[in-house]
């Protein structure tokens, strides 16, 4: 059922700029939606400036995802965001081997800016922990190694480790250093 896939897009009326919202999931599915986020001119053969993804629970889903940012990128430049959410916020997982395989193999190298927070970077490296502050620099160095332009690993999940703050890390090729 998982490879049996559908895609939409929902266009409200609206006036050029507006937000589109492109969904894509296999038939059936109603837990594990894969959903991108697409800014666009409305009415115009135009194609997207640029897409944000969110939860891409299969390898299907993030495989499919690529197709589409492949085929819009033969019309145009298109930047690809990738926010990897890879669990819920009480710890079940969203993203099997399989699913991390093709966001580091199929989707990554295709993405402008990727969004994780530590312990997503984590898995996106195949790290069994998640790192302490000292050591994002360095993911973000092996993130973009596989193929990324710009990296921000964010903070939020420091929180829940009880620190006061949370800090981002980003790594462009224009600068680096703490948000």
């Amino acid at each position: 059922e998982g490879d049996r896939k559908t895609s939409q897009m929902a266009r409200s009326p609206g006036k050029a700029g507006d937000l589109v919202v492109l969904s894509a999931s296999p038939r059936g599915s109603r837990a594990k939606r894969a959903s991108m986020i697409v800014w666009s001119t409305i009415g115009t053969s135009s194609p997207p400036v640029a897409i944000k993804t969110g939860l891409l629970g299969t390898a299907a889903q993030i495989e499919l995802v690529a197709r589409w940012v492949d085929r819009l990128r033969t019309r145009g430049p298109v930047a690809l965001v990738v926010d990897p959410v890879l669990s819920a916020t009480t710890g079940a997982s969203f993203a099997n081997a399989d699913a991390l395989r093709a966001y580091r193999d199929v989707l990554l190298p295709r993405a402008s800016f990727i969004t994780p927070n530590r312990k997503e970077a984590a898995r996106l490296l195949d790290e069994s922990a998640p790192p302490q502050r000292a050591q994002l620099p360095s993911m973000a160095r092996s993130l973009l190694r596989l193929g990324v332009q710009a990296v921000a690993i964010t903070g939020g999940d420091d929180i829940d480790d009880g620190s006061s703050m949370a800090l981002d890390w980003l790594h462009t090729a224009q600068a680096e250093g703490w948000l």
